[in-house]
């Protein structure tokens, strides 16, 4: 991966970070709260929206991230000729804000401990917080939208709203069968199955930046498709990625934000373990589905389970998926658009996603 690329992602790793700064302050005044509620007929006490809204969002968002979704959408858009402009840069931070709110959920229902290696939020704020502000984050960022939303012609907007609702709806179902599976209750889970769990639950967001960034620089239904299949394909291929770097030990000393093994100790059925349960010999068979059912695993149990991976080549497998999927990916863009910079970051992007080792 070129060194520029990094750097490219940094500083826009940092304009994104200046608009969420913008929308999540840390002090709120009547500007921000008629932003926010529009008119009201009595008075909002600034201090609970500040402390039970504002507070939390800002400690789980701040907490880092490589806001690659933002970049998406604004590659996209650069590649469909649209230069960038406020109106694109701030409405760039929707899908990132969605996803922090889709976190701050997934660790409640997970009873996850850490994220990004501090304390799930949930552990600092309490449920009833971190729930609301964690659904809160779903809804705001229409606002965005809202506030330039007559930049856009009325197809654009009816288009984009339609695709909002989509994507979310999308999101929450993979989430359902992501929850349903790690609760053991599925007998046999396929490939193709999974890869359809990670399209709603990963690919949904992925999906939603590069469809908003054709229908808000008013390309065809058609081109629209083509985009979010592309970016479906690469938010699954992120997914695997994550299920591989669970499995890397060296995510114990949590120099990258997370305890190693996580998916063991949920019980998930991620794709390494989907094609080690599929390959296994009963004897390891049995011992995997054991431990992947028991909770609060041991280091040596989640040790041996990756062991049981390992030898029947589950993480080779799932990296060679991976592989195949962004090649598949990149061959469905590649005809549609032109040579160009922001074509060029692009496909750095896809191998960054599948080529990072964190």
């Amino acid at each position: 991966m070129e060194k520029d690329f990094f750097a490219y992602l940094e500083k826009n790793k940092i304009k994104v970070e200046k608009n969420l700064e913008k929308f999540l302050p840390h002090k709120i005044n009547n500007r921000w709260l008629e932003f926010a509620f529009k008119k009201v007929n009595y008075k909002v006490p600034p201090e609970p929206i500040e402390k039970a809204i504002l507070k939390p969002l800002r400690e789980f968002i701040f907490r880092g991230g490589k806001r690659w979704r933002p970049c998406l959408f604004l590659l996209l858009s650069e590649a469909f000729g649209q230069k960038t402009n406020k109106a694109f840069e701030e409405i760039s931070v929707i899908p990132e804000l969605i996803h922090n709110g889709t976190l701050i959920i997934d660790d409640v229902e997970d009873r996850a401990e850490l994220r990004r290696g501090k304390p799930a939020l949930h552990k600092i704020f309490n449920l009833d917080i971190t729930v609301n502000a964690g659904n809160f984050i779903h809804f705001f960022p229409l606002l965005i939208f809202e506030k330039h939303k007559k930049k856009f012609s009325l197809e654009a907007r009816e288009r984009f709203y339609q695709l909002y609702i989509q994507e979310l709806t999308r999101l929450h179902g993979g989430q359902a069968i992501d929850i349903y599976w790690h609760q053991g209750k599925a007998k046999h889970i396929g490939v193709q199955e999974y890869l359809q769990m990670c399209a709603f639950k990963t690919g949904s967001l992925t999906r939603f930046s590069a469809r908003m960034a054709a229908v808000l620089t008013n390309q065809s239904e058609n081109i629209e498709r083509a985009v979010g299949s592309f970016a479906e394909i690469i938010g699954i291929a992120f997914q695997i990625q994550d299920d591989i770097l669970d499995l890397k030990p060296f995510y114990a000393d949590k120099k990258f934000g997370k305890a190693f093994g996580n998916d063991i100790e949920e019980g998930k059925r991620s794709l390494p373990v989907i094609y080690t349960l599929t390959a296994a010999k009963p004897k390891d068979k049995k011992e995997l589905l054991a431990i992947l059912e028991r909770k609060n695993n041991s280091r040596a149990e989640k040790l041996r389970a990756i062991k049981i991976v390992e030898k029947y080549r589950g993480t080779e497998k799932a990296q060679l998926e991976a592989k195949k999927l962004l090649l598949k990916a990149w061959q469905r863009i590649d005809k549609i658009l032109h040579d160009s910079p922001a074509k060029k970051r692009l496909q750095e992007l896809t191998r960054f996603l599948i080529e990072r080792k964190f």
